[in-house]
């Protein structure tokens, strides 16, 4: 069944229409000339029977009134009254005279009966009949026009008549006209056979003719059909073995892995392979049938398509990468060649193209020129070298900082930068990372070709080809010489804090070892507690002293209530982490009381005899006088110790902070650097504690006017700063005019005087620039100057020239 309606399907697809509907249609064309043909005749058989009917009609309507005239004179002069006397005569002196064809009829049918002549095609049925017998006859045999007929002959209106056929006479025409005379009706009638009456007009021939050269013109177009069927099949068996080569040469046309396609000379696909069509994002290659080449180029690539074109006119190949447009949207970068075509002339007649997607080999060269520009561009020094060491690349930052040209350092091995500052074992270590393929990082003080010192974070790591095998060495380098600086500064106040609050814990652990031995060794809290819902299981006496409660109420209170959220959770993380060793951590508990106590326990699992763990158990102690310390000297590490405000070192440390910030999201940051003018006067009239009186009170009245989140700090002696985060140079000249209105109108009263100060302020404001903190501090300091310049008590605000 599959192979039938295979088969079908191809007799359907390739000779439907030569064997079948091409046949049909010449047969329907014929049998159309055929009909044309027919109804051509039967309009001239019309036409010729109408014009000798009228003829016919004539005579007898001549006739009738001649024999009407006849028979009233012969009535009326004569008397005569006998109609059957008439009958013969009038035959005789006006019928029978008539000159019809040579088969024609004349009748006349009186009163009674039919008087006719002699001739043999008469039909016998109607000699010796009445009218009204004959009349019936006729009716019986279909006649045409009987009722007419029959009520003229009643009515017997003189010259009316009709022609009929008479179906029992075979294609025979008939015409009369009743005429009456007195009480009788008389009939006068004419009939002639067809044949004859087409025969006298011509109209025979006409009717041969045209059917002989229809008959010709059938023949002929029959014989052409028959030899344009034999044709079509020898064609077609042609187009077979044309269409099995099309096949093989379309076959090896669209295996080609490139796309492939043949132009016009003016650039119109007229062929294209497969491969090309979903190249330029099409299902089928006759989507680009007809379509100019130059419609799928970017502009860029048109122009080049431009270019390149008179070169193909002369006949040369051309080749190009160029940009092509999909339906999409999508480019895709295209590698394409040209092979001219000459015609007989050598003429450029058409251009065999090859079209490659090279859209990943652009996208890695971008890729690649990017990668580049970014290391160019870096803020880093960026150096490659072999596996040797020595130097293939350096970028702009690298020549920047050490000082070299591009010329001195290419070949040479980074020691040249070596300041002496790290010992041999320090540089070994760092090249038996890299050459165990690891990367390295850390901290190098090199020096420049001047001699200086800087310092850099470091970060070298070994480049791999696509093998595996290391090639080379990239180090990556940012200067640090300023952080390093700074760390240094905060280094030793952090060092002499910390001797600081090493002093405190000496007393502090001294003191609580004299309350140990008084405490008789039990001041620690020791407890257990279950793993299923951490609910105590045990608790030594000396909980009630650290916290209220006997050993017995600590058993009967849930986990939260005995510690703080935070607490729970620290202890729950232990039990996930299962880990076996000793924890020490810090929690807050609650004594009876209510209060949190600051509590270091020791927290470590215990086991059953199948090596499970079913317990936690751990030591506590209270440590709260140790965290008050703690943040205690924390306070003091970053407030002035005498207006009790942010001191210059944490500034500068949320200064910073707040400044990348502002940078990061380009929101407006301001900066107010202000002083009290003639300080000194103050101190040598009232002392320096009335001094100190001053600024403590200043702090406030100026803590009151700023925003919670904005930073207020003292800068040295009496001069202050503030950082104003979301503010930009209007908002922040407002709130400085504000402080120093105030200031300049309110005296202020330290109990020995009533004082009256004023104050210069500087402002400046982050703006669009990308600058430092430095620079912005410079800024507000400069409009500071300016301030104290102008005869200070007011606000000047930062502008270029200063």
């Amino acid at each position: 069944m599959r192979y039938l309606k295979a088969k079908f399907d191809y007799f359907i697809k390739n000779c439907f229409f030569q064997y079948s509907l091409l046949p049909i249609i010449v047969l329907l064309f014929i049998a159309l000339g055929w009909l044309v043909v027919y109804r051509q005749t039967q309009a001239l058989i019309e036409t010729n029977i109408t014009a000798y009917q009228e003829t016919e009609l004539e005579i007898v309507r001549i006739v009738t009134r001649t024999v009407s005239l006849y028979i009233t004179h012969e009535a009326e002069v004569h008397g005569r009254k006998n109609n059957v006397a008439f009958e013969q005569e009038i035959f005789k002196k006006f019928i029978e005279p008539i000159h019809l064809l040579e088969n024609g009829d004349a009748w006349i049918y009186a009163p009674d009966h039919v008087v006719f002549d002699l001739s043999e095609d008469f039909p016998d049925i109607y000699r010796g009949k009445s009218m009204a017998e004959i009349f019936e006859i006729q009716k019986n045999n279909g006649a045409s026009h009987y009722e007419e007929m029959t009520a003229s002959v009643t009515e017997a209106s003189e010259g009316v008549g009709w022609y009929i056929w008479l179906p029992e006479k075979g294609k025979e025409i008939a015409a009369w006209t009743p005429v009456r005379v007195g009480e009788h009706v008389w009939t006068i009638g004419l009939s002639t056979p067809l044949p004859e009456i087409l025969a006298s007009s011509g109209a025979i021939k006409q009717i041969h003719t045209v059917n002989t050269l229809m008959g010709i013109g059938t023949a002929t177009i029959l014989g052409l059909l028959l030899m344009w069927v034999i044709g079509e099949g020898r064609q077609r068996q042609s187009n077979k073995a044309l269409r099995e080569s099309e096949t093989r040469y379309r076959r090896l046309f669209d295996s080609a892995p490139d796309g492939v396609s043949i132009l016009d000379k003016m650039g119109n696909v007229l062929e294209c392979s497969q491969s090309m069509a979903k190249l330029y994002g099409y299902e089928h290659p006759s989507d680009l049938f007809g379509k100019n080449i130059s419609e799928f180029l970017s502009k860029d690539s048109l122009k080049v398509f431009r270019e390149k074109m008179p070169r193909l006119q002369q006949l040369e190949p051309t080749e190009g990468e160029i940009k092509v447009i999909r339906p999409d949207g999508s480019v895709i970068d295209i590698w394409r060649k040209g092979i001219p075509f000459a015609d007989k002339n050598g003429n450029l007649s058409g251009i065999l193209s090859y079209d490659r997607d090279i859209s990943e080999r652009v996208q890695a060269e971008n890729e690649q020129k990017k990668l580049y520009q970014a290391v160019e561009q870096s803020a880093n020094a960026v150096v490659i070298t072999d596996l040797q060491g020595n130097i293939e690349y350096v970028n702009p930052k690298f020549l920047q900082i050490s000082g070299y040209s591009m010329e001195e350092v290419l070949g040479e091995n980074p020691r040249i930068l070596q300041s002496g500052k790290h010992d041999t074992a320090y540089y070994e270590k760092m090249w038996s990372t890299i050459s165990s393929r690891k990367e390295w990082h850390g901290e190098l003080c090199n020096k420049t070709k001047e001699g200086n010192l800087f310092w850099e974070q470091t970060s070298i790591a070994p480049i791999f080809d696509t093998k595996g095998k290391m090639t080379n060495f990239i180090a990556i380098k940012e200067d640090i010489t300023q952080q390093i600086y700074i760390e240094g500064a905060l280094q030793r106040s952090y060092l002499d804090l910390e001797r600081k609050v090493k002093e405190r814990t000496i007393e502090l652990e001294e003191s609580e070892t004299r309350y140990r031995l008084l405490a008789e060794n039990t001041s620690d809290f020791i407890w257990i507690a279950n793993l299923k819902d951490l609910v105590l299981i045990y608790a030594s006496p000396s909980v009630q002293q650290l916290l209220g409660f006997s050993p017995e109420e600590i058993l009967q209170i849930p986990i939260e209530k005995r510690l703080s959220p935070d607490a729970v959770k620290t202890i729950q993380q232990i039990i996930e982490e299962n880990e076996d060793k000793t924890r020490v951590i810090e929690v807050e508990m609650y004594h009876k009381d209510g209060h949190a106590v600051w509590m270091e326990t020791t927290a470590r699992f215990l086991y059953d005899d199948k090596g499970k763990h079913n317990a936690l158990m751990g030591a506590a102690r209270d440590i709260s006088e140790r965290i008050r310390t703690d943040e205690e000297l924390r306070r003091q590490a970053t407030t002035d110790p005498l207006t009790k405000i942010f001191n210059r070192r944490y500034f500068f440390e949320v200064a910073q902070s707040e400044f990348e910030r502002s940078q990061r999201y380009q929101r407006a940051l301001s900066i107010i650097i202000f002083d009290l003018d003639h300080f000194k006067q103050v101190n040598d009239t009232y002392g320096h504690g009335a001094g100190d009186e001053v600024l403590c009170r200043l702090t406030e009245e100026c803590q009151s006017s700023l925003r919670e989140h904005d930073v207020f700090a003292r800068y040295g002696g009496e001069e202050f700063i503030i950082l104003l985060p979301e503010t930009d140079l209007e908002q922040a000249a407002e709130i400085a005019k504000r402080i120093r209105k105030y200031r300049a109108e309110t005296p202020l009263d330290i109990g020995l005087a009533s004082i009256s100060l004023t104050i210069s302020f500087g402002v400046a404001s982050l703006g669009d620039e990308n600058l430092p903190l430095d620079e912005l501090l410079l800024r507000a300091d400069k409009a500071l100057y300016q301030a104290k310049e102008a005869g200070r008590n007011r606000v000047i605000l930062w502008e270029k020239g200063m």
